[in-house]
């Protein structure tokens, strides 16, 4: 449809993109000309009309250039257009199936189907990485021999997507994160390297082995951990970090989205500045003869709001009057 503007939908295609539609029109071929015929008559569609007939009229009314899609799909053709004409691409031979390969991927681009990943890409490396035969050798080992849906993990994981470009091309960079440039720099990787006090074979045997084991863990758990160059799942991981830390577990296991909220998690203890709950215990009952005073208590207050109320003399510091002190002096003279 984008290379053809006249171009519609057959059932076969429809069957890609659209499985349920596919499903109902294609049952129509199982109706019996009767059930089809009230069918037609529901629709309100030409009563002539045949299932092939009726099928066709349908797909060029839903993907035809006359139906509501169209002026997306011409929107969609300009743009295209604009990176790259449409007649070159016919010059150089390439057709919609070869198109429609480059973006989606191929066949087996989701499937089981085991591919290798070295012979799909077109791999540019580091010299650092090529240089040393033992590295590459063992990583170009270990990734092959990933399973298939490992395989495709790793491929989303390092482009993004999980689909497979066709083959050669697309660019696989392969990038060292540190470049030896000095003397010291080769000094300090050569001390990184593990050490071996056997013969000289057998220490190579052994580091080759070690080297890919560790390249199998770290892939591995970069793809099955991560997310495009990101650690998404927090939650995943989150008893590595406690196992490290060697702290509490209550401590430990605090919501990851709390702390982004700023929200204490319910998991999390009280601090010390938090207020001390009162735990006191509940006085005993009180005895026969202390509920007879109280009630005595009781009594006597009833009769006491009948009587005036006393009256109470007020505090020391407020029966002064401000000059009170100079009539004291006077009296003592």
């Amino acid at each position: 449809m984008l290379l053809n503007p006249s171009h519609c939908v057959t059932l076969e295609e429809l069957r890609l993109f659209n499985p349920p539609l596919f499903k109902s029109l294609n049952g129509m071929k199982e109706m019996k000309p009767s059930d089809f015929a009230e069918y037609l008559k529901f629709e309100g569609a030409d009563e002539g009309l045949s299932v092939e007939e009726y099928i066709d009229s349908t797909l060029a009314e839903k993907f035809g250039p006359e139906s509501g899609i169209g002026w997306q799909l011409d929107a969609v053709r300009q743009g295209f257009s604009r990176v790259i004409s449409i007649e070159q691409l016919g010059r150089v031979g390439m057709n919609d199936e070869d198109l429609g390969n480059i973006i989606y991927g191929g066949s087996s681009d989701r499937g089981s189907e085991d591919f290798t990943i070295s012979d799909v890409f077109r791999v540019a490396a580091d010299s650092d990485f090529t240089s040393c035969r033992p590295l590459a050798d063992t990583f170009w080992q270990t990734v092959n021999n990933f399973e298939p849906q490992m395989k495709r993990k790793f491929i989303k994981f390092v482009t993004g997507v999980d689909t497979l470009p066709l083959v050669g091309t697309e660019f696989l960079r392969i990038e060292m994160p540190f470049t030896a440039i000095s003397a010291d720099d080769h000094e300090k990787s050569l001390r990184m390297l593990p050490q071996a006090h056997h013969g000289e074979h057998e220490a190579d045997s052994n580091l080759v082995a070690e080297l890919g084991v560790l390249l199998h863990k770290k892939l591995q758990d970069a793809v099955e951990y991560s997310s495009g160059y990101g650690l998404d799942g927090t939650a995943e991981v989150e008893g590595v970090f406690v196992k490290k830390s060697g702290g509490d577990d209550d401590d430990q296991l605090v919501n990851a989205s709390y702390d982004s909220l700023g929200l204490p998690a319910l998991s999390e203890r009280p601090s010390t500045a938090d207020p001390v709950a009162d735990n006191s215990q509940p006085s005993p009952p009180a005895s026969a003869t202390d509920q007879e005073n109280e009630a005595l208590v009781e009594g006597s207050a009833e009769n006491s709001s009948e009587k005036p109320a006393a009256v109470v003399s007020p505090r020391q510091e407020e029966s002064y009057d401000d000059y009170d002190w100079e009539e004291e002096e006077e009296e003592e003279q």
